[in-house]
């Protein structure tokens, strides 16, 4: 193993275990360093410390970064709408013209609600079904993408029914998903804001409701738990000692992968060469 190789796995590891302490500190440089670091990590890499950043800095990194689209696809598509919001709109659509189309045509869609509307905390992960599954056909998207309620949608993509996960068990695999569906279904405005869905009685019932457009067609589903981040507020902050210390832990941390990056960043070929030389 060369020493590149070792500096690189080195790096690897130490941000898979801290990439929050990572992106909050590389908030704090010029956009064309932190663009220079972050391109040396893989694209998978890089979207889990663009993931931790706030929206606005996250979106200067992105545009000064060689590998964005890389990052883009990675990243979750309501994430990725909320940080490419921040982008000019002329450099938005030519870092999406790079990307999946099927990536590109989630994010324009999520991106042209407002910020903070229910559409935009949507998960285009989560998914639901054509209305002439099968129960087996379920099953096996379950087993690729765990949710808990299937929605199931007709030919025009609106909403048509609801299928609680449990009640796929006793069901023979062969029997069509809308057959159990049921069709009392609740429906959120995509474009209401997420603080006024807080509250919904629904919550009491499910873990996942769909929001759809004024025509009554799916635009995504949208969990509890993303309801509760967007809404929960700032987080009180911890005593002073606690807070000292974590601060002493982050500077150590931030050291440390900063040491390795530039490592990484800075290597020659000749390596050997360098290494014999008396500055070294």
């Amino acid at each position: 193993m060369t020493d590149e190789t070792a500096l690189r796995l080195l790096a690897d590891a130490f941000l898979a275990e801290h990439a929050e302490d990572a992106g909050r500190r590389l908030e704090r440089l010029e956009p064309a360093r932190a663009a220079q670091i972050l391109d040396e990590l893989s694209p998978e890499r890089a979207e889990a410390i663009v993931r931790t950043m706030a929206p606005l800095p996250a979106a200067t990194y992105l545009a000064a970064m060689k590998q964005a689209p890389g990052v883009v696809e990675a990243l979750p598509a309501d994430l990725a709408a909320r940080v490419l919001r921040h982008v000019e709109p002329a450099d938005r659509e030519r870092l999406l013209d790079e990307v999946s189309v099927q990536a590109a045509e989630a994010i324009r869609r999520l991106a042209a609600y407002p910020e903070d509307s229910v559409a935009a905390f949507t998960d285009a992960r989560d998914w639901a079904a054509a209305s002439d599954w099968t129960v087996g056909d379920a099953r096996k998207r379950l087993q690729q993408w765990p949710q808990p309620h299937v929605y199931v949608v007709n030919r025009s993509h609106e909403v048509v029914g609801v299928v609680e996960v449990g009640a796929l068990q006793d069901v023979p695999a062969d029997q069509k998903l809308i057959s159990i569906a049921r069709r009392d279904v609740t429906r959120l405005r995509a474009e209401a804001s997420i603080a006024d869905v807080k509250t919904h009685p629904a919550w009491l019932e499910v873990d996942m409701l769909p929001a759809v457009d004024p025509a009554g067609k799916l635009v995504g589903l949208l969990r509890h738990k993303a309801v509760r981040r967007a809404t929960a507020g700032g987080a009180q902050p911890p005593g002073n000692a606690m807070f000292q210390a974590i601060m002493g832990l982050s500077e150590l941390y931030w050291t440390g992968m900063t040491t390795v990056l530039t490592g990484v960043s800075s290597r020659q070929p000749n390596v050997e060469a360098r290494r014999d030389s008396p500055d070294n």
